[in-house]
């Protein structure tokens, strides 16, 4: 078998798997562009893996994934009778929990972070992994780390969350009787009208 054959063998394989699985987007991308959508998939993981490695917009591609995909399906699942979707606005909570647990870290492990090779590619297949069906890897990440660590601390960060929103109350009221401040609200004021 010629390199060509295995090459034809592998695009009918994939073309009939996208085919099944139907998405609109990438049929409607097909018709109007006349590209193959085989050529298509291919040239979208071609351009990811580009970013990914090469670092160039990674942090970005795994914030859009990371956000825009589970911040939209928690708005369908927010739009579904309140009796069909318990049991999803649990997952989905679960993994805006684990997720922001995730960006906290990274906050302040960043430095660190970046000194691993391909480290925004293993962040891609594990934000990938907390809401896909087949893993559901929130579920998992949420019951045996941070239930764990929560749960017993739980007082103390309620403390700490009071005395934190006190004082940036107490900030919010000083800074809105500053001048300038109450200068800053006029000028937006004066563009308004």
């Amino acid at each position: 078998m010629s390199a060509m054959d295995l090459i034809e063998e592998w695009h009918a394989d994939l073309r009939s798997r996208l085919d099944a699985l139907h998405i609109p987007l990438l049929d409607s991308l097909e018709e109007q562009t006349g590209v193959d959508k085989v050529v298509l998939v291919v040239l979208t993981a071609l351009i990811a893996y580009v970013v990914l490695v090469g670092g160039v917009g990674a942090g970005v591609l795994c914030n859009v994934v990371g956000f825009a995909y589970p911040g939209y399906a928690s708005f369908r699942v927010l739009q579904k009778p309140a009796i069909v979707r318990p049991g999803e606005v649990r997952l989905w909570l679960m993994f805006w929990i684990v997720f922001a647990c995730v960006k906290f870290v990274e906050v302040f492990a960043d430095k660190l972070l970046s000194w691993i090779p391909s480290y925004n590619t293993f962040k891609l297949c594990a934000i990938l992994a907390l809401f896909t069906p087949s893993t559901r890897r929130t579920t998992t990440f949420y019951t045996r780390y941070l239930v764990p660590f929560l749960k017993p601390n739980e007082s103390e960060i309620d403390k700490f969350v009071r005395e934190a929103q006190f004082e940036a109350d107490r900030v919010a009221a000083k800074a809105y009787n500053t001048d300038l401040f109450q200068g800053v609200m006029g000028l937006f004021k004066s563009k308004r009208e």
